[in-house]
Parts: structure tokens; C-alpha cells; sequence
């Protein structure tokens, strides 16, 4: 499939009712449906807990850490002190809190928390490290281990020339507890043509990429219509960078948008083509969304991606997460710099169109969620439902070949659903 010189567009919906549908899903009647509010008022004694893990490959785990604010208004960032609470399993008190809380991966409970806070002196604006085990009489040994100041932030580079927001004027309203480093947040003062009132993403570090990198890549690239940037970079009373905002898009992921139009839907596992095993199809969902707005939704990420490509830019974690419906009904990327992407994926030409061909299917399926049995770029054994056509299945199946000399270039995929648009359009 050889590219023409066709012009990279979002997608003309092939008929108004399409377009409607479209601008519909992407403007649900609850635009906070799958956040979590935070009340001001009712501030939480122990709020973003985050439990992790360390165990041996096929063993339950042996050490666990639980890290929480205390005593935080929600709605202030940086307020609150910081705690992290560290225990082993258990070998001498078989029933313990530490052992309940390893089993199934659980966390500690908040009556267990008060307890070992309650022995030892909490530093507001420092984060404690705090240790804990059972004894022999049920009583709890809390030892500090120490106490750090937070890490410092990182510098903005003077080549960011986005707007800057302080974040002692952001005021979260709401938290995603599946993305712990994404909020929602209204400001005191965003600029003086804003509305105090405006609703903003803002997007913290996670902790494994550089925010200062991925803004620089970001803002470098042109205003084009395929990409969501950054409006706005969110430094403290230092100067240190903690953030970006971004606009909010009530639908928000395309992987939100399916997994809301069938939230009880079991998880789907592909294996691999290779097996040569067919599959039941009975798991998948009946479609609810029209073909029509599907296939512009795919010809829209296609379009992204081919964008990119024509930049030079081999992305490396296009996935429905990283795509957004916006209020337009039309799809576009965001973190959408190499130096964010997933460890598991490679970074070139064909691996963003092997990922593009399992998010095509995943769109025509909606499917929100799958899994691999394989964790390399193995032709997997896709699923499909009546509806969808065989030229889409052959172009899918063509973009996860498992020769990535054979699949097609972004572009040309981009075309294909073009010309199938069109074909819908004078139908």
C-alpha cells in the first residue's frame, strides 16, 4: 500500500447524524462520571494512599510500603505531611496487620495507620519513613526510620514559554484513583482573560519521566490540529516545575469512552496468531456506537499518528489511553513524546503501526481493555464482531504482521480509512 499525496486532515464524518453522535458521546450528560470529587470541607485523615510491593516471581508478596498525606485539605496541593509506612511478612504472628495487608496485596487499614501514627512525631512539609511489626502479643513495634525533606522539583527551561500558574492558586475538585498523578483543578487567577471557574487537567510527574523534558518536546512541535498540548506549566513559590495543565475534554480517553459503553465487560486475552486456535467471540460486546463514527475516530488516530511520523517522530505508546475525544467528537494524542513512553514498546515506524492495528480493532470491537499472551510484537489472534468489514479486518491485520517489513505505513492506513469514509459518505 504505497501512500499518495493526500493531506493529513482530521475526519469528515460521513453524514450529519455521524458527526451528532460523534459530538454526543464526546459530551456526556456527567462530565465527572468516572472521577472521584474532593471535598474542601470534609478534609479526608489519610488521603492519596498509594500500596506497593516487593515479592519473588511466583511467590506472595514478602515487604510492602503504604504511602499517604495526613491531615491534607484535599483541594491544596502540598499541603498535609507525607508518610510512608514500611512492613515485612510476618513469620512469627501468623495474624497480623502486616500479614493481612500482603495477603491479596490489600494495603494497611486506616484503624492499623492511626495506631502507628499515634507512636511516632509527624513533620508537615517532610516526608517520614516509618517502620512497623507485630509482636508476639499483638501489640505493634513502630520504629521512625527516617525523616527527608520532599524531592526537589525540577527547573523549567527557558525554552518553555508557556504561561505559568502557581500552584498554591490550584483548587482540585476531582482525582482519577486508576492515574494517582492526574487531577482536575480550577485556579484563583490562570491568566486574566480565564474564568476562575474553567475546569483544567493537571498532570503531575508519575515519577519515571522528566515533565521538563516532555514539555520542551511538546512545545517545540508546531499548532497542529492533531495534538492536545500543554497550555500551562505549574511552578511553586521557587520556581520548581510540578506540573502541566491541560484542557479538559469531558469524555476524556478513548479508552474511558469504551469502557463506559460497556463497564461489565470481561477482560479479553489474545493469543497469538501462531497458535493457529480460534477464539469465541461471545465475549465481545454487541456495538452500541455507529460504524460511521468508528471509523472517523480511527481515521482521526491514524491522521495523529501519521502526523507524527511525517515529524519524525516514532512514538512508541499509542494506546487508547494517550487518545482523547474532545468536545468536537474528533480524537486527538497527548503524551505524545518518546521520552514517555512504556518500557515494553519500541520506539520506531512499525511499532507505532503494529500498536495503531490494535487500537483500530479495539475501537471496532469496543474493547476497552485486553490482554497479550505474548508480550512481543506477535501477531495476535484478533476477535471480531459481524459488523465490522473484512477490508477493515485485512488492513488491521496487515498493520500487526508479524514481519515489520510488511506492514503498512501510518499514512497509508491513514488513506485507506479516508477513501472507506468517503465510500460511506456517498452511499
Amino acid at each position: 500500500m504505497s501512500p499518495t499525496n493526500m493531506t493529513l486532515n482530521l475526519c469528515t464524518f460521513p453524514s450529519a447524524a455521524a458527526a451528532d453522535e460523534a459530538r454526543a458521546l464526546a459530551n456526556p450528560p456527567d462530565p465527572f462520571k468516572l472521577w472521584d470529587p474532593l471535598d474542601s470541607a470534609n478534609p479526608k485523615r489519610f488521603s492519596s494512599q498509594n500500596d506497593t510491593w516487593r515479592m519473588s516471581p511466583g511467590e506472595p508478596p514478602e515487604h510492602g510500603e503504604s504511602s499517604f498525606v495526613v491531615d491534607a485539605d484535599p483541594q491544596v496541593f502540598g499541603s498535609g505531611a507525607a508518610v510512608t509506612v514500611s512492613y515485612d511478612f510476618n513469620t512469627d504472628v501468623a495474624v497480623c496487620a502486616e500479614n493481612r495487608a500482603l495477603d491479596g496485596m490489600r494495603g494497611l487499614r486506616y484503624d492499623v495507620i492511626d495506631s502507628i501514627l499515634s507512636k511516632v512525631k509527624i513533620h508537615p512539609g517532610l516526608r517520614t519513613y516509618i517502620a512497623f511489626r507485630t509482636l508476639f502479643d499483638g501489640s505493634l513495634d513502630v520504629s521512625l526510620d527516617r525523616v527527608e525533606p520532599y524531592p526537589k522539583a525540577e527547573v523549567l527551561p527557558d525554552s518553555i514559554l508557556l504561561s505559568v500558574v502557581a500552584l498554591s492558586s490550584l483548587r482540585c475538585t476531582h482525582a482519577l484513583s486508576w492515574a494517582p498523578n492526574v487531577f482536575l483543578v480550577k485556579s484563583v487567577n490562570v491568566s486574566e482573560t480565564d474564568s476562575s471557574d474553567e475546569i483544567r487537567v493537571f498532570k503531575t510527574s508519575n515519577g519515571e519521566e522528566s515533565l521538563a523534558q516532555n514539555a520542551e518536546f511538546m512545545t517545540r512541535l508546531p499548532q497542529v490540529e492533531f495534538l492536545l498540548p500543554p497550555t500551562h506549566v505549574v511552578l511553586d513559590d521557587a520556581g520548581g516545575l510540578h506540573g502541566l495543565l491541560l484542557d479538559h475534554h469531558p469524555a476524556t480517553s478513548l479508552r474511558l469512552v469504551l469502557y463506559n459503553l460497556n463497564p461489565d465487560a470481561e477482560t479479553l486475552v489474545l493469543r497469538p496468531a501462531t497458535r493457529g486456535l480460534s477464539q469465541d467471540t461471545d465475549n465481545l460486546p454487541v456495538p452500541s456506537v455507529s460504524w460511521s463514527v468508528k471509523l472517523g475516530w480511527c481515521t482521526d488516530t491514524a491522521a495523529c499518528l501519521a502526523w507524527l511520523h511525517s515529524q519524525q517522530i516514532f512514538w512508541g505508546d499509542l494506546k487508547t489511553d494517550n487518545i482523547i475525544l474532545c468536545k468536537d467528537g474528533h480524537c486527538r494524542l497527548i503524551d505524545y513524546s518518546p521520552g514517555g513512553r512504556s518500557d515494553a514498546w519500541s520506539a520506531s515506524a512499525a511499532g507505532d503501526v503494529f500498536s495503531l492495528g490494535l487500537v483500530l480493532w479495539s475501537v471496532a470491537v469496543e474493547v476497552d481493555y485486553f490482554e497479550r499472551e505474548d508480550s512481543e510484537f506477535v501477531s495476535p489472534l484478533l476477535l471480531w464482531n459481524e459488523e465490522t468489514p473484512l477490508w477493515f479486518r485485512t488492513l488491521v491485520s496487515s498493520c500487526v504482521d508479524d514481519d515489520c517489513s510488511m506492514r503498512p505505513l501510518a499514512r497509508s492506513v491513514y488513506e485507506r480509512l479516508t477513501q472507506q469514509l468517503g465510500v460511506l459518505s456517498t452511499a
